[in-house]
């Protein structure tokens, strides 16, 4: 017996599988956006449409993309133009104020930057955004992709291969970077990925040293005969060339350094985000320390920063203001001559917590103030006030000595110690608040450094590692504010 379809009418709203795909294909979420749209463009707001006139709207839906799209082409093409003529004008001026720059050495670089310029857009443009290149420096000047290739263009001279030779293999921008400046510049594929940044960290009289190391190392040279503030032996600059990929150039340094001397990751990365982490000052002290850490290997990492606080203020720090004479002078060191023979790890750690308890109850910090940094502050909530179950996280700026003092003293950390680079400006101290039905309770102290935008450290109680609730919510605040978080927070 054969059977026969029933031929099924079209829906009472006009709404058929064809209109739905159609409204889809004009890049519209509705029937209402689509009524609207037809209205615009001079179309019956109707539905009951013939193949012909779905073909016009969809003809006109195509030409108005290509419309935005040239638009934008050209927005970006001027927004380039204005990058690089900007770019030019201060290559301009940094070589005129070079004493053995010559104009033609100028012309040469601008060619080379032009040069640069159109090749990059030529492969899809990635290394002509404007926007942070390297996340481990967070927003500084120099750290763009523009700024980089004008200092590829400054080392025109010292290329290895023609730049037309070059093709990225990748849509990542700093794997396409990458990729180029080891074309440009490497005899070997050897240069640790780390000294990549140096391109990055603007034209300071370090960044330019640092560059210098570079070229060297690409040229297939080795990093010991270049002037590193750390001298290096054999064996440091072995492990220097193997450093993490995420280490800034002068925590390199300092990895090769613990590595030759016996230590491990472990210990080197505990020593990141403390002053060794960028500081080579006071260094055959600091040497002295280092080898006392890795004689003392199960001493848990979370003490190594306090510890580093504490001996630097003993031997080396500011402790206030005396009266020499009539005059108000800066007091000199507790332990000037303080040495970590004979130091047994017990002894010295109850050493810094009595340090600790002395600066919650010292008067010698509570007076100085300091201005805000530029970081905003930050506040989030949870729940809700009927629901009687709300909770109220804040971070805000610690402004005051007597601030230090009062958070050190709750959270039993030694934070009070950074009065002084607040107040020079070199770091902010951040508290991480929570207030519930129950309080307000104090939970985390966040220290940023300010030039760099990065937090370096964030502890709890008693130096405790933070849980993954607050990592959350300091990483919301990360995001608003543009800071980085360091990856051994």
């Amino acid at each position: 017996m054969k059977r026969f379809k029933q031929k099924q009418s079209a829906p009472a709203d006009g709404l058929t599988q064809e209109l739905l795909l159609h409204i889809r294909r004009l890049g519209l979420a509705s029937v209402d956006q689509y009524r609207d749209w037809c209205a615009e463009h001079g179309f019956s707001r109707g539905l009951a449409k013939s193949t012909q006139q779905r073909s016009k709207e969809f003809s006109r839906a195509n030409a108005a993309k290509g419309l935005a799209k040239l638009r934008d082409h050209r927005e970006r093409r001027k927004r380039e133009q204005r990058v690089f003529a900007n770019l030019t004008r201060a290559s301009q001026t940094a070589n005129a104020a070079e004493p053995l720059a010559s104009a033609e050495y100028w012309y040469s670089s601008t060619r080379a930057l032009e040069h640069l310029r159109a090749h990059a857009r030529r492969w899809g443009g990635k290394l002509l955004a404007t926007d942070t290149a390297d996340l481990v420096l967070g927003p500084r000047p120099g750290n763009t992709f523009p700024d980089a290739l004008r200092l590829l263009a400054k080392h025109g001279k010292q290329w290895r291969r023609p730049l037309e030779a070059w093709r990225p293999r990748t849509h990542n921008a700093m794997r396409q970077f990458r990729s180029l400046v080891r074309h440009l510049f490497a005899e070997y594929d050897e240069v640790p990925r780390f000294l990549d940044r140096v391109w990055f960290m603007g034209v300071s009289a370090q960044a330019t040293q640092t560059r210098k190391w570079y070229l060297h190392v690409a040229a297939g040279q080795n990093i010991r005969t270049c002037d590193t503030p750390l001298p290096l032996t054999k064996k440091m600059a072995h492990h220097f060339m193997r450093a993490p990929d995420d280490a800034s150039w002068e925590q390199a340094l300092r990895w090769g350094q613990v590595h030759a001397m016996g230590g491990d990751e472990r210990l080197a990365r505990a020593l990141f985000p403390t002053r060794l982490g960028e500081s080579f000052e006071h260094e055959e002290f600091w040497r002295t320390v280092i080898a006392w850490l890795i004689e003392h290997p199960m001493l848990d990492t979370v003490h190594i920063g306090p510890l580093i606080d504490y001996l630097h203020h003993q031997r080396f720090g500011f402790e206030g203001i005396a009266v020499v004479n009539g005059r108000q002078v800066p007091a000199p060191p507790a332990q000037p001559n303080l040495t970590m023979k004979g130091r047994e790890p017990e002894t010295l750690l109850r050493q810094v917590n009595g340090w600790h308890r002395a600066l919650a109850h010292s008067n010698r910090v509570q007076v100085r103030q300091w201005k805000p940094s530029e970081i905003p502050g930050f506040g989030w909530i949870e729940g809700s006030d009927a629901g009687k179950n709300v909770r109220k996280w804040s971070i805000r700026e610690l402004l005051s000595g007597q601030a230090l003092v009062t958070e050190g003293r709750q959270l039993g950390h030694c934070v009070a110690s950074y009065a002084h680079s607040c107040a020079a400006g070199h770091c902010s101290i951040w508290t991480l608040e929570l207030e519930t039905r129950d309080g307000l309770s104090k939970l985390v102290t966040i220290e940023v450094r300010n030039a760099t935008r990065m937090i370096c450290q964030a502890r709890g109680k008693a130096n405790r590692v933070i849980n993954a609730r607050e990592r959350s919510i300091i990483e919301r605040w990360a995001e608003m504010a543009r800071l980085r978080m360091a990856k051994y927070v």
